[in-house]
């Protein structure tokens, strides 16, 4: 199988049109997508099932996609809180899902399309996105982990800082901390949210929003790190970036023992 919609469903294809609201954006769907157009070659039964001579199968995929939308949601549809990529992305899945469900019917009269149905339904169920190689994750956790270790001794020092100025008031704290240590990060701490992304994967550290708060160097750190990333939205979220540091520190501690003396 050369995964044709597998690669349609993963470019995250852009819409027909979409409807400016009051307070957010809707979805129009007036045309075919990529993926009728992937199933041609593919699944053909699944095809003649999308563009049947009946005139009322000449909009089939609009019905799937206008049925996979209010699916699950509202009679209204699901406005978009969420990056609109991810969101199209979600919707063709469930629009897979529609579309296995209304070809069961079919599986008597046309013998072919059950296999089709049964990988289509791998497709939109399956581990969303391109696999990520081993190497490029691997690559990852050491920079993160290499970022870590440099930012973390400037944060133990804000962290002092922090503890033997003895104010409860962040703006006081943070200016003194801004003339007294000079870190071009301090910005994403004081004018930034960084104390508003400190990762809490562990139970007996809760996330903390106020610089003389009780929050933990490598809490910060991490945080920090997630303030400096370019892309947006942000690509990685802060526990994210922590599993990869832990992954990236025990990557660089077994490089470093199997140096030659």
């Amino acid at each position: 199988m050369s995964g044709l919609v597998r690669r349609a469903l993963n470019k995250r294809p852009s819409l027909s049109a979409i409807r400016q609201q009051p307070d957010s954006l809707e979805l129009v769907f007036t045309c075919e997508g990529s993926i009728p157009l992937a199933l041609k070659e593919e699944y053909p039964c699944m095809r003649r099932f999308l563009r049947g001579a009946k005139k009322e199968y000449k909009k089939a995929w609009t019905r799937v996609l206008r049925r996979a939308y209010v699916g699950r949601e509202s009679p209204k549809g699901k406005r978009i809180r969420r990056g609109f990529h991810q969101y199209v992305h979600e919707l063709l899945e469930r629009a897979l899902l529609v579309l296995v469900e209304q070809a069961q019917a079919l599986a008597k009269s046309d013998p072919g399309i059950e296999e089709e149905i049964r990988q289509l339904r791998e497709i939109a169920t399956g581990k969303r996105g391109y696999p990520k190689s081993r190497r490029r994750q691997h690559r990852e956790a050491i920079r993160f982990a290499g970022q870590y270790e440099k930012l973390k001794p400037q944060v133990n020092a804000l962290r002092k800082f922090v503890n033997k100025h003895g104010s409860q008031d962040d703006k006081v704290v943070g200016e003194a901390a801004q003339k007294a240590l000079k870190y071009k990060w301090l910005r994403h701490v004081i004018h930034g949210t960084a104390l508003k992304h400190l990762p809490t994967n562990s139970s007996l550290v809760k996330s903390k929003s106020h610089l003389a708060e009780d929050w933990q160097a490598w809490q910060l750190t991490v945080a920090v790190m997630y303030e400096q990333q370019q892309d947006s939205p942000k690509r990685f979220e802060p526990n994210t970036i922590n599993k990869y540091v832990s992954i990236g520190r025990q990557l660089l501690k077994k490089k470093n023992q199997a140096k030659p003396a």
